[in-house]
């Protein structure tokens, strides 16, 4: 079913369970009554959210098209309008095959405006000039997340987000960053200072939740990390047990603006990774298909060793 709605009425429903700015829990509040499958809008579906029955969720926050004439282009200082092609169709390809093969639906939120218009991976300041244009979209893409996040908290005890982006360098990888910098991921690879780094990376949640059963290194470079299942099925990643940690002179991004924003204890039971694409490998449908089915295998086996029981297939 799709849902058009205003921002009028989407702020009405979402600041009504906002119980305050540090308890995002998803505890004694009250969420949209959205079902799995619904595709929510906002006003000019600028913003799309499809409603998921699994802890995970999937943003796209730079695979856009739309370019109306009504809306300016960014223009402030300090901006990047680089695209990030295949993103959105990435998302897509993981969608259905979740729905085809597993009969499941991930959250899924999706700007569909061109990064020239809205960047929603940076802070409003950049990511929207301040155009009032776009402000509204900017916000809404925002409160989509926070309100998958709530939901997939509530209904299974936590939840796993993937901001998905692409890459064209020249290692072929997938590239999965954690919010901590490249030189910390060497020493997680090497077994140097883990309690120090955990607290600093987008998967403190999990190792919370799973009280100490676990270390930094497991979720990162272990056998059930989401790299090394993804690299099992011949989907090249770094970091991976087969390929632990970009090595000097390798192009490596470490977080982005949603990643810092959601995988923190300010969100509890919340996890995520960025995942960059690398853009010639998904470049056709069956490319895309291929990755697909690798990750929705490594999701289902990733969140079974550390949230056992937590999905029924």
């Amino acid at each position: 079913m799709k849902i058009r709605t205003t921002l009028i009425v989407l702020f009405g429903v979402l600041f009504t369970y906002s119980c305050s700015d540090d308890d995002n829990s998803g505890d004694n509040i009250t969420l949209p009554d959205w079902k799995a499958g619904d595709v929510v809008y906002s006003e000019n579906e600028y913003v799309e959210l499809v409603v998921g029955d699994i802890p995970l969720v999937i943003t796209v926050p730079a695979g856009g098209s739309l370019e109306p004439e009504e809306v300016p282009d960014r223009d402030c200082p300090s901006i990047s309008t680089a695209a990030y092609p295949q993103s959105l169709e990435i998302a897509r390809a993981i969608q259905q095959e979740m729905k085809d093969t597993y009969g499941k639906t991930p959250f899924v939120v999706i700007n569909h405006l061109k990064r020239t218009k809205l960047d929603v991976n940076r802070e409003i300041d950049q990511g929207t000039c301040y155009n009032p244009e776009v402000i509204p979209a900017y916000e809404a893409y925002h409160d989509f997340i926070d309100t998958s996040l709530k939901m997939a908290v509530r209904d299974f005890g936590s939840a796993f987000f993937i901001d998905v982006l692409t890459h064209a360098r020249v290692t072929g990888r997938l590239e999965l960053a954690y919010s901590v910098t490249r030189n910390q991921i060497g020493k997680i690879s090497t077994g140097h200072e883990l309690e120090d780094i955990a607290p600093l990376s987008s998967m403190i949640n999990l190792l919370e939740d799973n009280e100490g059963k676990f270390d930094i290194q497991d979720v990162v470079i272990g056998d059930n990390a989401f790299g090394t299942l993804m690299a099992d099925r011949e989907i090249a990643s770094v970091p991976s047990k087969q390929d632990q940690y970009p090595t000097l002179g390798q192009s490596y991004t470490t977080s982005t603006t949603t990643l810092n924003r959601y995988a923190v204890p300010e969100y509890p039971h919340v996890s995520g990774v960025m995942g960059f694409f690398h853009r010639a490998s998904n470049d056709t449908d069956a490319e895309r298909l291929t990755t697909a089915q690798a990750f929705c295998e490594s999701f289902f086996e990733f969140y079974d060793a550390f949230y056992p029981g937590a999905i029924q297939q």
